[in-house]
């Protein structure tokens, strides 16, 4: 597992991201330097990555569909 940064909006801000996982648990965190904001979500299902998308855009709104966009390219 590695962290990773990247550009996700106009702004030129960017999103550093880790995340794991075992059977039965999925762990993803978010930190926003810039903004001073993060997300952590941690599930104990072996389907919860499937809370990431709409968790992270629920709570991060424009900048969490940027940081979607940049991840799942």
């Amino acid at each position: 597992m590695q962290a990773s940064e990247t550009d996700f909006n106009e702004q030129k801000d960017y999103a550093i991201t880790h995340g794991g996982d075992d059977k039965g648990v999925h762990t993803i965190a978010f930190l926003l330097p810039k903004s001073k904001r993060g997300l952590l979500i941690f599930t104990n299902s072996d389907t919860g990555i499937n809370a990431y998308i709409p968790t992270i855009i629920k709570y991060l709104g424009a900048d969490g569909e940027g940081i979607i966009r940049v991840e799942m390219n």
